[in-house]
Order: C-alpha cells, then sequence, then structure tokens
C-alpha cells in the first residue's frame, strides 16, 4: 500500500507542480505537455520499477534474486509509456481537435483522458509479461516468451486496466480540474502582487 500510496502522490505532484509553472510561465501548452512527461517519467520509472523488484522479489516463482537488467528495461519503458499517455497525449489530443473552442477543449480532454491510460495498456502489457518473465524462468527461448505473452495477456491487461482506469483516468480527470481550480486562484494573487510592487514603485519615485 505505501508503495502504491506513495509513487501516485510523487507522480501527481511532479505533474501538477511543472505543468503549472510551464503554463503559468507563458509556455505553449505543448511545450509543457513534454515537460511535465519529461519531469515525471524522471520520478514515476525509477519509483515504478523499485516496486516491481520488490513485488517481483516477493511474489515470484523463484526464491529471491537479482533482478535481469532486461526486466529493469521492459518496467522503465512500460511505466514512461504509461505517463506520456495519463499525463501528456490527454492535452496534446484536446489541443489538436478542439479547434481553439474552450468548451469542446474540455469535452475532448475528458474523453481522451480516460481512454488514452487505458488505450495504452493494450501496448504496454507485453512488456510487463515478458520483465516478469525473465525473472522468473531466466532461460526460456523467444518462443517461449511469446507463449507466455499469449497466455498471459488477456488475463494481465484486463488487470492493468483496472488498476489504470481509476489511477490515471478517472483520477486524472478530477486532478485536472483541480490543478485548474488552483491556478485560477493563484494568477489574481499574481496579478495583485504585481498591482502592489507597481504601487510602490510610484510611490517611490
Amino acid at each position: 500500500f505505501l508503495f502504491v500510496w506513495g509513487i501516485y502522490t510523487a507522480t501527481y505532484a511532479t505533474a501538477n507542480c511543472v505543468m503549472s509553472a510551464s503554463m503559468m510561465g507563458k509556455q505553449r501548452r505543448e511545450d509543457a505537455a513534454f515537460t511535465t512527461f519529461a519531469a515525471t517519467t524522471a520520478v514515476n520509472v525509477p519509483c515504478s520499477v523499485l516496486q516491481d523488484r520488490f513485488f517481483t522479489r516477493w511474489f515470484g516463482t523463484q526464491r529471491p534474486k537479482p533482478l535481469p537488467g532486461l526486466s529493469y528495461a521492459s518496467f522503465a519503458t512500460r511505466d514512461a509509456m504509461t505517463v506520456l499517455a495519463s499525463f501528456s497525449l490527454p492535452h496534446l489530443i484536446a489541443d489538436r481537435f478542439s479547434d481553439g473552442d474552450q468548451a469542446k477543449r474540455d469535452e475532448i480532454f475528458v474523453s481522451a483522458q480516460i481512454a488514452c491510460p487505458v488505450a495504452i495498456q493494450l501496448v504496454s502489457t507485453p512488456l510487463h509479461v515478458v520483465g516478469l518473465h525473465l525473472y522468473n524462468v531466466p532461460g526460456a527461448s523467444v518462443k517461449e516468451r511469446l507463449a507466455e505473452i499469449s497466455k498471459s495477456y488477456n488475463k494481465t491487461a484486463f488487470m492493468r486496466i483496472c488498476r489504470i482506469l481509476p489511477a490515471f483516468g478517472i483520477a486524472g480527470v478530477l486532478n485536472n480540474g483541480l490543478r485548474s481550480w488552483g491556478e485560477d486562484m493563484l494568477v489574481p494573487m499574481e496579478l495583485r502582487h504585481d498591482e502592489l510592487a507597481a504601487a510602490s514603485e510610484s510611490d517611490s519615485e
């Protein structure tokens, strides 16, 4: 529980801080999306891979042993794909198809935020299966690994979707609304600060 809670907290905190700072710094939304992806990946991937290292050792079918480098690579790529689909793609898709209409953009964003993290699991699930199989069956052939993917794909993809949908789909929509509300609260405070600074300069003159 603490692993999962800590990873989601660190991931959302990083994404929110970077996205808000980028947007309030007048960075283009497209650039802000990629900046957020880079920063969030730098936080989420090492934490998630560390979590998987412990989970694999705790619940694997073999006695605890070092995790293979290819397992780390598989898990890291899987998590980077999830971060991209959860924190960057929904904004890029909404901007691309909204034609400058904010109301339309909001509708598209909600749909994309729900769909993208779920859809990416259909692509990244084989990486998850292979990462575990590399640990549990280190000497398996390519044919055996493909057979394991075929055997485990449906149930693993379903379970990952069940995990990701509330964590990054529904929660992503709620998080975006809360972050936007916070930004709206901060902007008037920033404007008021600028007004006070200007008035102070005028008085000094």
